[in-house]
């Protein structure tokens, strides 16, 4: 593909390879950004590998172009050809890959088609373990990638020190989510009935894939854990769907709290679930940085949090919440009894969650930093 110098400003062709538009946080990230970009700055494409159950509200892409490849499986051997013969129809200026299907075969799409600038957003730093022939790969692919985005400052230090991602490539933007509205009483009355929670009942949150990454689990033994005073109180709510969803349910018989923890399975109406918790536990194993998370800053609610990297400077060092220090159960507990039991310090999170969030989370803000990004790459390349 031929770089293409302008005498008048024309939007850059941005085209986003990813591996389906359903599923978790980042697939919902990648929707809503797409829909926030100003048309007379970006044009936009969206290419999921896989076919998608779409779950988002059909608006954020009205104006979208969707480019499917749908692969059959791991062995379709043909659909690496459609992926590079979609990018050279699209005629994108930049390829902006996300997850592992762009990490790998979208960047090599892309440089085949001989697209100007590629950008990859590395949405779980350290988060799947790879083989030595992709660390090979990697090596060789982030050389040729014009920019890494991240979501925190130690996110980026740990890609230089493990992956030797050149500190001139790295950039640090955080997600946006489409803001809710702010939380009242009413919000939260009508969002406890939704949850079966009573009015005694401290109601803790866990939102996400249930799947082994996301630690679901950790949640249930922490109830378990708590002290039989406290455990007739404290009421886990599980919302979102997976391959562990029945084990987890035979998880909480095992340990006799199923009576204390509720299953609501895939909501679309998380973020109005949300107004009726008293706090959000983040159990992962490794996150980049999680939408629940910020949906629930957005919202005035407080945020418990294992240790993956980046978590502190998420939730601590904004004083939205508190992270662990370990994934053991008692340490949980341990953080759910504090948190019922100190309602101020509970309440005092909730602001500075709500007034940095609403402030710092907007999608548009994530739109605006993406587009400056991709015109200084244009200039770097002679594209403008």
């Amino acid at each position: 593909m031929q770089l293409r110098t302008r005498s008048t400003p024309q939007p850059l062709r941005v085209l986003h390879v990813i591996p389906t538009l359903s599923g978790g946080g980042a697939e919902a990230f990648l929707c809503a950004l797409a829909g926030a970009f100003d048309p007379s700055l970006v044009h936009t494409g969206v290419m999921p590998v896989y076919p998608s159950r779409v779950p988002f509200d059909g608006a954020q892409l009205r104006e979208i172009e969707v480019l499917k490849i749908d692969r059959c499986g791991r062995y379709d051997p043909g659909f690496l050809a459609r992926i590079v013969a979609g990018i050279r129809r699209f005629r994108p200026d930049v390829v902006h890959a996300h997850l592992h299907n762009g990490k790998y075969w979208g960047r090599i799409a892309a440089i085949a088609a001989r697209v100007p600038i590629v950008v990859f957003t590395e949405h779980s730093p350290q988060g799947e373990a790879r083989s030595f022939p992709e660390m090979l790969v990697d090596e060789v692919i982030n050389r040729i990638t014009d920019a890494v985005i991240t979501f925190t400052d130690q996110q980026r230090l740990m890609l230089i020190a493990k992956e030797r991602i050149p500190a001139s490539k790295l950039a640090v933007i955080e997600n946006g989510i489409d803001l809710p509205d702010p939380p009242d009483g009413r919000h939260r009355n009508q969002a406890r009935e939704r949850l079966g929670v009573e009015s005694r009942e401290f109601a803790v949150a866990i939102v996400g894939r249930l799947a082994p990454v996301k630690n679901a689990q950790l949640g249930i033994r922490a109830i378990a854990a708590l002290q039989a005073s406290m455990r007739e109180s404290v009421r886990l709510c599980v919302v979102g769907d997976g391959p562990e969803l029945e084990s987890l349910r035979e998880l909480a018989r095992s340990h006799d709290v199923a009576e204390r923890v509720k299953f609501f399975g895939h909501r679309c109406d998380v973020k109005d679930l949300l107004y009726g918790a008293d706090v959000l536990f983040i159990p992962s194993l490794i996150e980049g940085m999680p939408l629940a998370g910020l949906e629930a800053m957005t919202v005035g609610l407080p945020v418990i949090s294992t240790p993956w990297p980046g978590s502190r400077e998420l939730f601590v060092d904004r004083g939205a919440g508190i992270v662990l220090t370990d994934w053991e159960p008692h340490t949980a507990a341990s953080a759910f009894e504090y948190a019922a039991a100190h309602p101020q310090d509970l309440r005092r999170m909730g602001e500075c969650a709500l007034g940095f969030a609403r402030e710092r989370y907007d999608i548009q803000r994530a739109a605006r930093e993406h587009e400056r990004l991709y015109a200084e790459l244009a200039r770097r390349k002679g594209l403008r």
